[in-house]
């Protein structure tokens, strides 16, 4: 899937402190960035690279993941209260026009056309795949939260430990990123009472000498189960 010219596939996001403290940490490039707000705007939520916590939640957690073209993204939503664990699990994509200009008003009713198009394709991907129909948008960004089921909290609430498990508030910024044409990738924004903690990995690998990029990896796998096993109720 790509945004503009720019790849991406999996967003973990968790969020932090004072908003004028966030973006000195902010190790997300401005493409993604954008992102992640029409994502929290299409879903009539808040950034969380901004927004403060509520009283009583401990964490809030957004991991978005997904392959190249065709194929979507999807987007977990972790929420950490001191009674316990919520959220939701979703599929996003954008729109194929986001960001283009034209150059007259026939290649723009042509964009249109196909945009349409392309939306019709997705939608019927995650109707099928997901059982979603309930798409929230924005001109750049189309996001379908997933109907929830009655044992959802305890597969969210399992996700959770496994990703904690993982050091997933400690996960490192690669010292040297990996960028590529198409592909997929991850980032992570951490936000608690206490900090703010952003980073991102193209394709992570689970065998990679770097610590970082293999529990990148691993939480990668943590999320693609928790869809698998979905699919099969």
């Amino acid at each position: 899937m790509t945004f503009g010219r720019i790849s991406v596939g999996i967003v973990v996001a968790l969020a932090g402190t004072a908003s004028r403290d966030l973006h000195a940490q902010d190790s997300i490039s401005r493409i993604f960035r954008d992102a992640l707000t029409e994502i929290a705007v299409a879903s009539e939520l808040p950034r969380l690279d901004s927004a403060a916590l509520l009283p009583g939640v401990r964490r809030e957690i957004r991991i978005y993941d997904g392959f190249g073209l065709g194929s979507g993204n999807r987007v977990v939503r972790l929420v950490e209260h001191t009674h316990g664990v919520d959220g939701q699990l979703g599929v996003f994509w954008p729109s194929q026009n986001w960001g283009r200009a034209y150059s007259s008003p026939a290649a723009e009713r042509r964009a249109r056309d196909e945009d349409r198009a392309w939306d019709d394709h997705m939608l019927a991907h995650v109707d099928k795949a997901y059982d979603c129909h309930m798409i929230k948008q924005t001109r750049a960004m189309r996001v379908c939260w997933l109907p929830e089921r009655p044992d959802a909290r305890v597969a969210l609430t399992r996700l959770l430990a496994r990703l904690d498990s993982l050091g997933i508030d400690s996960i490192p910024s690669p010292l040297r990123q990996k960028d590529g044409v198409d592909g997929w990738g991850i980032i992570v924004e951490l936000r608690s009472p206490a900090r703010y903690h952003a980073y991102t990995y193209y394709m992570p690998d689970s065998t990679s000498a770097d610590a970082g990029e293999r529990a990148s990896a691993r939480v990668v796998e943590a999320v693609w189960q928790v869809f698998k096993e979905r699919g099969r109720h």
